[in-house]
């Protein structure tokens, strides 16, 4: 789903599994938006700006756990040597492409996290340092 062009959480339209990225709605939105026994896969951090960041999602995903049939989860942040080496292989080969979508010189890191923060940045931002 494009977010730029639509809001998959409203309307009637109800999802089995959404996975997030982006990290910017809430878990109530989430819950909205799936089937009454479909699965939440949230992949990043809370929403910007709160204090407690993802802790605070884990901590309200286990409680809505323990409450409805819809499974709340996170994918894992820990990544291993081999898993990394093995990403590296797929970019060399072309593969696997990132998509970047702004460079930053370091002394302008704070406005390439105002991107990211905002949640409407179409693929990664790169800080560069020389």
């Amino acid at each position: 789903v494009d977010y730029g062009s639509a809001d998959f959480a409203v309307g009637p339209m109800r999802y089995e599994l959404i996975l997030d990225n982006v990290g910017n709605r809430t878990i109530r939105d989430l819950r909205r938006a799936v089937t009454p026994t479909g699965m939440v896969i949230m992949n990043g951090g809370g929403s910007p700006g709160r204090v407690i960041g993802a802790v605070g999602s884990v901590l309200r995903a286990a409680v809505v756990n323990l409450i409805v049939r819809q499974k709340i989860t996170f994918l894992p942040t820990t990544q291993s040597r081999d898993d990394l080496i093995a990403v590296a292989e797929l970019v060399e080969a072309g593969t696997l492409r990132p998509v970047i979508d702004r460079t930053y010189p370091l002394v302008d890191t704070a406005m390439g996290l105002r991107d990211v923060e905002a949640g409407h940045v179409p693929g990664k931002v790169v800080i560069t340092v020389r």
